[in-house]
């Protein structure tokens, strides 16, 4: 599995998921989906643009990218559902993107949690980092994490001015000192690979 940063490209369309105008309390996002990068290098397949079915943002190696920017302190609260068909391994991404970055192109500036799986099972959470380029620099992790394919996944992310803290179906994990590095950024997220199916929902921020 490719772990190398990318964005994924112009606005294409926007994807809408809740009203996303409130300005206080936990509200839903609205979307914009993106295309492949034009300068990726990646041979294989680019996957299909991130849409939404019956309420859920579906992620099939594509990106969605907020279309509001934040920051620090912010709380993302969602469920994920990674489809029982796959049959390779993969990865979902969320990550923070300063909002000088361009949306047509690979990402070089950009931290992001990694939740990837193998076919046997395994499962590995980490930090990582770009910072000048498309080559990641892991800040943390490595550690396995409760997926659960084929069912909703409960994901809350916790973004302090003095570390990270998330927890997947109970199971809590603090990144101490690890830190969003930009003062306002977007929040985009990746569904790899093309074959699987990511379903998002009830994503809100507070």
């Amino acid at each position: 599995m490719r772990v190398a940063c990318r964005t994924l490209g112009l606005f294409l369309a926007l994807v809408l998921l809740g009203a996303g105008c409130a300005t206080t309390g936990p509200r839903q996002l609205a979307w914009e989906a993106l295309p492949f990068p034009r300068d990726s290098d990646w041979p294989g397949p680019k996957g299909l643009p991130a849409h939404i079915e019956d309420g859920d943002l579906i992620l099939q190696g594509r990106e969605a990218r907020t279309r509001s920017a934040y920051s620090v302190p912010l709380t993302i609260e969602c469920e994920f559902l990674l489809e029982a068909r796959t049959a390779t391994d993969g990865a979902l991404e969320i990550r923070f993107v300063p909002t000088d970055q361009p949306a047509d192109l690979n990402l070089t500036k950009t931290l992001y949690l990694a939740f990837s799986y193998q076919p046997s099972g395994e499962t590995t959470v980490m930090i990582q980092k770009c910072n000048g380029s498309s080559r990641a620099e892991t800040l943390w992790g490595g550690k396995p994490f409760d997926l659960r394919v084929g069912k909703p996944n409960q994901l809350e992310i916790e973004l302090q001015s003095d570390g990270i803290r998330f927890t997947v179906n109970g199971q809590t994990f603090e990144a101490k000192d690890v830190t969003v590095p930009y003062d306002r950024f977007y929040i985009q997220i990746w569904g790899w690979q093309p074959v699987n199916r990511w379903h998002v929902r009830n994503f809100v921020v507070r």
